[in-house]
């Protein structure tokens, strides 16, 4: 919708934004109804759907706010704050059964929500020698709702129920990251390093026997928790 900009004091300036996005199935398409909503057993399928050429259905809408704060301590260094809330309705379901592996891509529909999340950060940035070296410390989190996960076990290759085979759950990131920049000079150089956690939860309440790793929290395909990075120019 917009974005505006407003200055506070001297030395604090806040950024606020608003956006909204849209997403519609549209037809031809074929979606199987199941008797529940957490887990969907192909043993419960009631029926299927039928969305006609040019049809819209199953449409989803996120409402996207964004913060941002940035406060001057003196002409060299700042903190930055930041909020903002996002939504996917795509999901990337990768499958290491195969020989080559795969990744299945499966749309947000009547069983499937979209994945929505909030991330925040907060970071320090100080410039040294009249900018020649550049420095950020900053530190994140962000909570996901209706990660996508497979079952143990399960069969994903040419299923028509797709999505008989997968659970939803939450997921979070957290971290921090640390960077150093020379700008200035024959050579030129740049070294980050990153502490950071990606890890997800599937618990069924009313089937635990389904729940991944027992319920607890476990490491998702992207948790990396030590990453450094060097540029020499």
């Amino acid at each position: 919708f917009g974005e505006v900009q407003l200055p506070i004091a001297p030395s604090l300036t806040l950024n606020a934004g608003l956006r909204a996005s849209a997403y519609s199935l549209i037809g031809p398409a074929m979606l199987q109804q199941y008797s529940t909503e957490d887990h969907f057993p192909e043993k419960n399928l009631t029926g299927v759907k039928i969305i006609n050429k040019n049809s819209f259905d199953e449409f989803f809408i996120g409402i996207e706010p964004r913060l941002s704060a940035n406060y001057e301590l003196n002409p060299s260094s700042s903190i930055k704050l930041s909020i903002n809330r996002n939504y996917q309705y795509l999901n990337q379901i990768s499958n290491t059964v195969a020989a080559t592996p795969i990744d299945f891509w499966k749309l947000s529909d009547n069983n499937i929500q979209p994945q929505s999340s909030w991330a925040y950060s907060v970071g320090l940035y100080k410039n040294f020698q009249n900018n020649a070296w550049e420095t950020s410390f900053e530190i994140y989190y962000r909570d996901i709702k209706n990660t996508v996960e497979y079952k143990d076990f399960a069969d994903l290759l040419a299923n028509e129920h797709i999505e008989s085979e997968l659970l939803l759950g939450i997921g979070k990131n957290y971290g921090a990251e640390l960077s150093v920049k020379k700008t200035i000079g024959k050579f030129t150089n740049r070294l980050g390093y990153t502490y950071g956690r990606s890890l997800k939860q599937i618990y069924i309440d009313d089937a635990p026997a389904l729940s991944i790793n027992q319920g607890a929290w476990y490491s998702s395909n992207y948790d990396k928790p030590h990453e450094l990075n060097i540029l020499i120019n």
